[in-house]
C-alpha cells in the first residue's frame, strides 16, 4: 500500500514539476518582443533659413514691429 501512495505522489509531484516547466516555458514565448524602427526625418519641416535676410525673397523670416495702429500715427509701444 504504501508503494502504491508513494508512486502516486511522485507521479503526482513529476506532473508538478511538468507543468511547472511548461509554464516558464510560455513565459519565455511571451516576453519576445519585436523591435520596430521608424524614420520620421523626412516628415519635418525644412529648417529656417535667411534670419539675416529677413523681408526678402531669400528669408524664412519677415519684418515686423509692434504697432496695431490703435494710437493713429504715432508708433509708440506701451507708451514709449
Amino acid at each position: 500500500m504504501k508503494d502504491v501512495a508513494a508512486e502516486g505522489s511522485s507521479k503526482k509531484k513529476k506532473e508538478e514539476e511538468e507543468d511547472d516547466a511548461e509554464t516558464k516555458k510560455e513565459l519565455v514565448q511571451m516576453k519576445a518582443g519585436a523591435l520596430i524602427y521608424l524614420d520620421f526625418s523626412q516628415l519635418h519641416e525644412p529648417q529656417c533659413k535667411g534670419a539675416d535676410y529677413a523681408g526678402t525673397d531669400k528669408s524664412d523670416f519677415e519684418l515686423w514691429t509692434p504697432y496695431d495702429g490703435r494710437h493713429g500715427d504715432n508708433k509708440c509701444f506701451l507708451g514709449q
